[in-house]
């Protein structure tokens, strides 16, 4: 009684200290941990399922694998149509305690195919491929090529409901069947798979399978069909895994992009979105916009939107010099002239080469009369319009040259003018 009284015994202290020490313990007690705050409202455990507030989870554990695998086995199971989250661990091995197991299970192998050999028996297909794998992977690991690890895998499947989930759960199971995967659920053991499916790399199931290096390379799960870049901009959601579709195209040798849609499926709206995103990159967006469809977006950016016209509005000058009148490389005057051929050739129609002649010179004669030459410094002046090719045409000897101008004039004068 006496050590009794000695542990529960408490000393006298002020009032005011008293009452400050309660008072800072009721404040305490009554604020929330961080533990408070992450864990879900609702947890339970079943023998088949874990439920979370309200949704249903179910563990998976891989039994067994096939006997030989491929870069892209797993791609079933990446790709699968509804959301799940695959766990893989990985343990490695030393290689001297493998080399040791693997030397007593030839002994084994070659004891057992010789007593069959012995008794003239068909030799068993299942152990005679077993011998020959563990005499290529002793010479692997013993050269050094392979190195040996324990693997387990576990997949957590998630539904809003319990018909839900065991109907993803057999779709799964039967996934993995035709890869040659063997799937069981964790039955009583719900609790620990799901901990062992969280991200804090903690196995609490610890059902492993033996693997070697080339094996362990083709379980990565890096080869789904996702198109996800470092830079670019977000063009959707992929439908087949709900992972982020980021794509830049000007990283690409070729840049161009074709949109392919039915009517009413979202094609402008898709292109005014992309032209937005990279907007917002700091690519200079230009779009040719015939119908109309872009001017609100241009003034919500504060762009500028430019209106062509017969009548009146902004025009477009084949005549005037795009490129910098200080190009010392090409002669910019002979490209436009080469380029106003193309240009007359499609008002025009089809010309001989006599006119083809003609207009070569016409083009010249036009340009020296607003006194632009070969020197690069007369590139800075006020280039000449359609009606000044016309009337250097139409002063020319040439018969085909009056022709020439009499075929233009629906485009200087007629109903074709200010086009």
């Amino acid at each position: 009684m006496a050590l009794f009284d000695f542990l529960t015994k408490k000393k006298t202290a002020p009032a005011s200290t008293a009452a400050s020490v309660t008072q800072t313990t009721s404040v305490d007690s009554n604020q929330a941990t961080i533990a408070d705050l992450l864990a879900p409202q609702y947890y339970e455990i079943d023998f088949n399922h874990v439920q979370v507030n309200k949704r249903y989870y179910r563990i998976l554990m891989i039994t067994d694998f096939p006997r030989v695998v491929r870069s892209t086995w797993l791609s079933p199971l990446v790709n699968f149509e509804t959301s799940l989250a695959i766990s893989t661990f990985y343990y490695i091995v030393d290689s001297d305690e493998v080399i040791d197991k693997l030397k007593r299970k030839i002994a084994e192998l070659e004891a057992t195919l010789s007593t069959q050999y012995e008794k003239g028996v068909v030799l068993d297909p299942k152990s005679k491929v077993a011998y020959q794998d563990a005499q290529e992977l002793i010479d692997n690991v013993a050269s050094g090529k392979e190195k040996f690890f324990n693997m387990g895998m576990y997949i957590r499947l998630n539904a809003d409901d319990i018909k839900t989930l065991s109907n993803i759960s057999k779709n799964v199971v039967s996934t993995l069947k035709s890869i040659g995967l063997t799937a069981v659920p964790l039955t009583l053991k719900m609790d620990l798979g799901f901990d062992t499916t969280l991200p804090y790399s903690m196995d609490k199931i610890y059902r492993v399978r033996n693997m070697d290096t080339t094996s362990i390379a083709m379980t990565f799960p890096f080869i789904t069909s996702d198109l996800t870049m470092d830079r670019g901009i977000l063009y959707g959601v992929n439908m087949h895994n709900n992972s982020m579709v980021i794509f830049d195209r000007f990283s690409m040798p070729n840049l161009n992009e074709v949109v392919f849609a039915t009517s009413g499926a979202g094609k402008s709206y898709f292109v005014k979105l992309e032209a937005l995103r990279y907007l917002l990159t700091g690519v200079q967006v230009m779009i040719i916009d015939p119908e109309n469809e872009y001017e609100k977006l241009a003034k919500a950016v504060d762009g500028e939107y430019i209106t062509f016209t017969q009548d009146e509005g902004a025009k477009i000058n084949p005549f005037e010099f795009l490129k910098s009148s200080k190009d010392g490389v090409r002669n910019v005057l002979r490209d436009k002239v080469l380029s106003l051929h193309s240009f007359i050739k499609l008002l025009l129609g089809d010309l001989s080469n006599m006119e083809i002649s003609i207009l070569d010179r016409a083009f010249m004669l036009t340009y020296n009369e607003k006194g632009i030459n070969n020197d690069p410094e007369t590139w800075k002046n006020k280039p000449p319009l359609l009606e000044d090719l016309y009337k250097i045409l139409k002063g020319m000897a040439e018969p085909e040259a009056r022709a020439l101008s009499g075929r233009l004039e629906k485009f200087v004068f007629g109903s074709a003018a200010g086009v």
